[in-house]
């Protein structure tokens, strides 16, 4: 049971440590990122603000094209996630759009 304790708390810190920053990501890749964004904000941004999920951004990170890098963030480990998941699962289907996608999640939770 400690084994298995130790070896998921690993596991999580080690998925943390490789996101991939999306400060890093080519300006095409950005332009992409931000209108997938845009896509699940239409699609599920009211669903998601009615039941709690949009997290409280700081207003001050917001570039001009009215995304704050924290979200672009989470939405892009979702994307990549998804990426994971469907790698890992080739019989599943697996998207970044869904409701919670901007929740924070804790690692260790699993939820």
């Amino acid at each position: 049971m400690k084994a298995c304790f130790i070896f998921c708390t690993w596991l999580a810190s080690t998925a943390l440590a490789a996101r991939q920053a999306v400060g890093s990501l080519s300006a095409a890749d950005q332009a992409t990122l931000q209108q997938q964004l845009a896509k699940w904000k239409t699609l599920y941004g009211p669903i998601a603000k009615a039941n709690g999920f949009l997290p409280q951004l700081n207003t001050e990170s917001v570039d001009s094209n009215g995304y704050s890098v924290e979200e672009l963030q989470r939405f892009h480990n979702t994307v990549q996630d998804a990426q994971e998941a469907a790698a890992a699962n080739p019989d599943a289907e697996f998207s970044p759009f869904n409701q919670a996608q901007l929740h924070q999640r804790h690692p260790a939770a699993g939820d």
